[in-house]
């Protein structure tokens, strides 16, 4: 099998790596990482950069293009039939899958070269797509012709689904029978590198890891630990991670 991943944000967050790693164990599988990328911006400092550039191995290949321009981050229609028509110049499909890791960017790419060819994709819903349609609704039936012509629309949460449904009650008929709820895995060295500290079991335990932005509420978090500690209900909160709210939730804090 092969599968051509699109995956604009790739360097921007790790939990990426984590699936193509685990892919990259069967040896039935053979991959090819796409991530198109602003010239002299491939580290969107904004998101905070969490990894390093991938390097190409065994059965997968890592394909940086630096192709768009800082203005075109405005226009989105323009960004995806750019990139699309890259991709369909150089890459050959046949017999191919392709996976957009998101909906709005790397899923519009995906239905962009499936209307010349018909070549198969899947394509992931993520928070940042729903907070896009919500913004700019003029995007929602653009939205609605990429759920439409997927294999599968995957979502990374229950709630995620929920809020998409909302947004697309007329949509739920013709992608009910393709809808998968995955969520981001887990990497093996929280299993393999077990906290040994006591827990204190009259204590409430909260935990978040991921990356420091604005979009995750941290800062709300951080007073809602802040207001039930102060209304009685004891509890901890343990953060893990790194981004461009760091420093403001350790003044906070």
């Amino acid at each position: 099998m092969k599968i051509l991943h699109i995956c604009s944000y790739y360097n921007t967050s790790s939990l990426y790596k984590y699936l193509f790693d685990a892919l990259r164990d069967n040896s039935h599988v053979m991959q090819k990482v796409y991530v198109p990328s602003y010239y002299h911006f491939r580290l969107v400092q904004e998101y905070g950069t969490v990894r390093e550039l991938g390097k190409s191995s065994l059965r997968i290949d890592f394909v940086y293009d630096e192709c768009l321009y800082k203005l075109e981050r405005y226009f989105l229609l323009w960004r995806i039939k750019k990139v699309a028509r890259r991709i369909k110049k150089e890459d050959n499909l046949k017999d191919c899958i392709m996976h957009g890791h998101s909906l709005m960017f790397n899923g519009g790419i995906c239905y962009e070269v499936h209307k010349k060819d018909l070549t198969r994709y899947v394509v992931t819903v993520r928070s940042t797509d729903i907070e896009i349609l919500q913004k700019l609704p003029i995007y929602k039936n653009y939205a609605l012709k990429i759920v439409e012509n997927a294999e599968r629309v995957i979502f990374v949460s229950y709630s995620l689904q929920k809020k998409f449904m909302e947004l697309f009650p007329q949509a739920l008929e013709y992608i009910k029978n393709k809808c998968l709820v995955i969520p981001n895995g887990i990497p093996e060295t929280w299993f393999d590198n077990l906290h040994q500290e006591k827990i204190q079991r009259d204590v409430i335990n909260f935990v978040y890891q991921g990356t420091f932005h604005a979009r995750k509420n941290l800062l709300y978090t951080v007073d809602l630990m802040d207001c039930l500690n102060v209304n009685g209900v004891e509890c901890k909160f343990r953060m893990y991670g790194a981004g461009p709210e760091q420093e403001l939730i350790e003044k906070k804090i």
